[in-house]
């Protein structure tokens, strides 16, 4: 390849780390440059792993891991466990078995906190718990119900997808805990086909019922995680009956990892605190202003991890069909807790679902509680102060609450009457104002992003810009390592066919 060739990766967030990463591997040193941007200070997007020393105030002291943004990772993607295998993390995983309480209990406040079932008998005595009456019926209704996805929908929100099969109450009480859970968002505003999309399918080969479609789709032959061209070494059969897995210093281990392997690499620049102002395309280059001086030599090549509220700006070309009009992001309060020992129930945590009023209907000061991880059940292997209760608390996202100074006793109040139980001091505490951290795609997120794919083909972009990111792809750590996996080869792919 020439040594002209240029590759530049604007954000180091999980998705662009992973693509100046597989870009470092698969390219040779001597022929391609490759530069790495970030805005802040640090790599790793809003992954955040922190140690703390503690006191447990009877005179015993050790450390606690705190996570700021994603604490546990799923198994299901070969993508991100090849990278584990590849980054030599196997001695560092923490796993969940799916056999474990963590894997098994999961709760709703509905009120009161009530345990889902996980299997199918559990499920035949939801009549008996007078919070999930509505459950059952609505299950087994759903196949009897006709298709009614109107003629010519393409697309819809989660509510209206879950209130057509399921009814009106299901969705409220299952569907928004859900999407609390994953988006931080209000499942009328978020569409199907971006955030459920095998959901979306389910429901068409079941010739419009869900479940129907569902039990199909087991029967099909199905590549899973340990299939394809996937360099996974051991780590596939360590991950074998593992629910959720993360690192002994948590997840942040995966981008310093990343990082640690680009510093190495001769041909690769790493740029911090390093804001892009603009991007022009030629049709042998482009023109990039950034916040800091740049290397001389222009990128040939661009891959994009950053959000798609700031395109329009960095990319001042009508002729794109920017997807921000139609999108937006959810902004997400974290409050990690570490109490003395005190009983609460045995499981991963619990979801709050939409107030039967909605939303508005809640005081602007309120906590906006939209979850609790009880991380010591499920994590407590990292923590080596023991007898500690861990918790971490979400609060925001379609909440309209003033994210002035945070209250503690709100949050304390709600926790007390979430799990119905007395709830000591903390020893520690601290709140993380999450900003803009999760897309939020609407109803036909996915023509768009497809219709700026293929303008993005076209001169003078010529294939040369690659976009990825939770909006272009999935917001879950396996589907942002997938598609920066996947856009760096396509990267090489081009340059191979360039030099013919």
């Amino acid at each position: 390849m020439s040594p002209a060739k240029h590759v530049m990766v604007l954000g180091g967030g999980l998705s662009g780390l992973t693509s100046a990463y597989y870009l470092a591997r698969l390219l040779p040193a001597s022929a391609v440059r490759i530069t790495l941007l970030d805005a802040a200070p640090r790599l790793g997007g809003w992954v955040r792993s922190d140690r703390l020393e503690l006191e447990d105030g009877e005179g015993r002291s050790g450390t606690v891991l705190l996570e700021a943004g994603p604490r546990t990772l799923r198994p299901n993607s070969g993508a991100l466990l090849e990278l584990v295998n590849m980054l030599g993390l196997k001695d560092q995983l923490v796993t969940v078995p799916t056999t474990a309480a963590a894997a098994k209990n999961r709760y709703l406040y509905l009120p009161p906190l009530t345990l889902l079932p996980n299997t199918v008998g559990a499920a035949l005595l939801t009549p008996f718990t007078p919070a999930l009456r509505p459950l059952l019926p609505a299950i087994l209704g759903e196949p009897l119900r006709r298709a009614n996805r109107p003629a010519g929908v393409e697309d819809e929100s989660v509510d209206s997808f879950f209130t057509r099969r399921f009814g009106e109450e299901f969705a409220r009480r299952f569907a928004s805990a859900l999407v609390h859970g994953i988006y931080a968002a209000d499942s009328r505003e978020l569409g199907m086909r971006a955030s459920f999309p095998s959901l979306w399918a389910a429901e068409e080969l079941g010739r419009g019922s869900l479940i129907l479609g569902l039990r199909a789709a087991r029967k099909q032959p199905q590549a899973g995680a340990g299939e394809g061209p996937w360099a996974m070494g051991d780590v596939f059969e360590e991950m074998k009956g593992v629910s959720v897995f993360s690192f002994k210093e948590g997840v942040e281990m995966l981008p310093r990892a990343m990082e640690a392997f680009l510093e190495s690499r001769e041909n690769v620049r790493i740029l911090k605190n390093a804001a892009v102002v603009s991007v022009y395309a030629d049709e042998e280059d482009f023109k990039v202003k950034a916040s800091v001086e740049l290397p001389d030599t222009p990128p040939t090549h661009i891959i994009s991890a950053l959000p798609f509220q700031s395109l329009p700006e960095l990319l001042p070309d009508p002729g794109l069909p920017f997807v921000i009009d139609h999108s937006h992001y959810s902004t997400v309060l974290l409050l990690n807790l570490i109490f003395p020992s005190f009983p609460h129930p045995a499981g991963f945590g619990y979801l709050v679902p939409r107030p039967l009023g909605g939303y508005d209907t809640q005081p602007r000061d309120t906590a906006g509680v939209l979850g609790t991880v009880f991380d010591s059940v499920a994590l407590g292997e990292q923590d080596t102060l023991k007898g500690v209760t861990k918790m971490t608390m979400m609060s925001g996202g379609p909440y309209k609450r003033r994210f002035g100074e945070p209250y503690l006793p709100e949050f304390l109040a709600a926790l007390r009457e979430h799990l119905g139980t007395p709830v000591p001091d903390p020893l520690y505490h601290r709140f993380v104002l999450q900003k803009n951290c999760i897309p939020v795609p609407g109803p036909s997120h996915t023509v768009r992003i497809a219709q700026l794919r293929q303008a993005l083909l076209e001169r003078p972009y010529g294939g040369r810009f690659e976009l990825v990111g939770a909006e272009a792809g999935g917001v879950s750590v396996g589907d942002c390592v997938s598609a920066g996996r996947e856009a760096a080869k396509r990267v090489v792919a081009g340059l191979r066919r360039e030099e013919g």
